[in-house]
């Protein structure tokens, strides 16, 4: 019952199917226990609004209008301030300033993106193209990976797949992608038929076992997809990329549970969201705690299903300590949970593992940039730009302005 989060999605949720009076009990609930939870006032507004109450709605608008106006005063006044002579004092302000800058970047509305006068974006001035904060995402196995688009298509290469492909044991080129593509409706034929056809031979071949657990999982088939890996496994227990393979499609489930898709729908970002409803007002932007002692973190229950990814991917890393996917996996996961400094270590060992992998520079130094560490977190999404991924230099750039 004091789980705000849940209180707050349930509102939104319950806005799409108009059940408006039962939203705005909701928000009520929350904004008792977040005042100035501006997005909160907004989204009851709305509610209000749908339900008639005009004067109501309105109210619920100054206000959250007024509390973004005292936000901005106070940052102006904060930013206007000089610096301290005690030198550890002068150190403690940079930090905060730099986790002050990193979390105004991330909730940035997107009216402020530029207009640039070519049709593609990794074309001239590459900085000056705004762009989304957000981490990059894990990586998962699969025949298809997302072309074109504002990115450089970037290699991603792994000895063990490349041996697995050797074996031409699966119909298509193995890969491993973090930029998915929906599969067309022939893709989705095919590999249903292939579904078909391995099921007549598959008993007792952890090779069989896991070339129907992709065509599973690509098929969105998730439950089963685990059923064949956990076959695969059985029957190989070193079988390293079979583990990899039902640690992402257990979280693809997790995810797939909770409606995140639905959540983020409704989200003005994860930040505001983040930040807004925490009990500590030392939450950084992306959702992590700010604070470097552990025991300052709120307590989560723990997590079956994401702690049953962890152990794959562990156990993947136990079999095959080169597989850099495996530690940066790790890392995202870590860092969703507040533990940042085990995620940082994470992708530590990933660039240790493929000292050229720009998803784990582009990560990590967002999670720098968050604890106000601004010259190691600039210095890694110039690495991240330097291999590929070129929405870096956008960030750089507006973490590097003046205010």
């Amino acid at each position: 019952p004091e789980n705000y989060h849940a209180i707050y999605n349930r509102a939104i949720l319950l806005t799409q199917i108009s059940e408006n009076s039962k939203a705005i009990a909701d928000f009520d609930k929350v904004l008792g226990h977040y005042p100035d939870f501006v997005v909160g006032y907004y989204a009851r507004s709305r509610a209000k609004k749908a339900v008639g109450d005009n004067r109501g709605a309105e109210r619920d608008y100054w206000r959250a209008f007024d509390i973004e106006r005292a936000a901005q005063n106070s940052s102006q006044k904060h930013t206007s301030k000089g610096s301290s002579p005690a030198a550890g004092k002068e150190t403690r302000e940079d930090d905060d300033e730099t986790i002050e800058k990193f979390n105004l970047l991330v909730v940035s509305e997107k009216s402020s993106e530029r207009r640039t006068r070519y049709s593609s974006r990794i074309r001239g001035r590459i900085q000056d193209n705004d762009v989304e904060v957000q981490p990059s995402p894990m990586f998962v196995l699969s025949y298809y990976e997302q072309t074109g688009g504002d990115e450089v298509s970037r290699v991603y290469y792994s000895e063990a797949i490349t041996r697995l492909n050797e074996r031409k044991l699966l119909p298509l080129r193995l890969r491993v992608v973090n930029r998915e593509v929906a599969l067309s409706q022939e893709q989705v034929a095919y590999h249903e038929q292939d579904i078909m056809e391995i099921s007549e031979n598959v008993s007792g071949d952890s090779g069989l076992s896991f070339r129907r657990a992709l065509s599973y999982m690509l098929v969105q088939n998730l439950e089963q997809a685990i059923i064949d890996f956990d076959r695969a496994v059985e029957l190989d227990d070193r079988f390293a990329l079979a583990y990899f393979g039902r640690a992402m499609a257990r979280a693809k489930l997790v995810e797939a549970r909770q409606g995140a898709s639905l959540i983020r729908k409704d989200a003005e970002t994860v930040g505001t969201v983040a930040r807004a409803l925490t009990t500590s007002p030392r939450t950084n932007a992306m959702g992590v705690s700010v604070a470097s002692d552990a025991a300052e973190r709120l307590a989560t229950a723990p997590d079956v299903d994401n702690e049953l990814v962890i152990r794959d991917l562990n156990r993947t890393i136990e079999i095959d300590p080169t597989f850099a996917y495996a530690y940066y996996n790790r890392a995202v996961l870590l860092a969703k949970r507040g533990e940042v400094d085990a995620a940082i270590a994470d992708y530590d060992r990933a660039l240790g593992a493929n000292p050229e992998f720009a998803d784990a520079y582009f990560n990590r130094g967002l999670l720098l940039l968050s604890r106000g560490k601004a010259k190691e977190g600039i210095a890694d999404l110039s690495r991240a730009g330097e291999y590929g991924l070129y929405n870096a230099y956008n960030i750089i750039k507006r973490m590097s302005a003046k205010p």
